[in-house]
């Protein structure tokens, strides 16, 4: 199951979001909800979120700082933006943070949201099969080389 957090200074904006889409029917769950960009990054520490959705603007820490102290702290979580603000800085700012999703509140729809989810998680889970199928090549190559012993590996691995 799909753990998703959410992080907006307007409880009423969380709320929706959480309870007008039946996530559960989406083989995902809410985890946490903050208020401000500083309670999410506690959490993000600590429950290790799949999926973020952030507001932009929020009190003692905005999204955009969030997003900042997540690339800073080496903390790989895919966002997707939830905003009023329609402006092209603070798109262009997101986008520079690695943001998968940039969704305007006020004219979205809960189908707009849970596509948005589908989407990051799809891209997700595409992520996490190429990083095993990866570690699978990196292991085998290993064993390999227990097997032939370290020279005659290189040797192989040159030609």
């Amino acid at each position: 199951m799909l753990k998703l957090m959410i992080a907006d200074d307007e409880y009423f904006v969380r709320y929706g979001i959480m309870t007008s889409i039946d996530w559960q029917a989406h083989d995902c769950r809410f985890i946490h909800e903050a208020s401000n960009g500083e309670e999410a990054l506690e959490m993000i520490r600590a429950e290790k979120p799949d999926i973020l959705l952030t507001d932009i603007r929020m009190p003692v820490m905005d999204g955009l700082e969030l997003l900042r102290q997540l690339k800073k702290e080496n903390i790989e979580l895919p966002v997707i933006i939830l905003t009023s603000y329609a402006e092209f800085e603070y798109a262009q700012q997101a986008i520079h943070l690695g943001v998968e999703e940039y969704i305007l509140k006020l004219s979205s729809k809960p189908d707009d949201i849970l596509n948005a989810v589908h989407r990051v998680r799809d891209r997700l889970l595409d992520r996490r099969q190429e990083t095993s199928r990866q570690d699978i090549h990196y292991f085998q190559k290993s064993e390999l080389a227990e097997i032939m012993g370290g020279q005659s590996f290189r040797i192989l691995m040159l030609n």
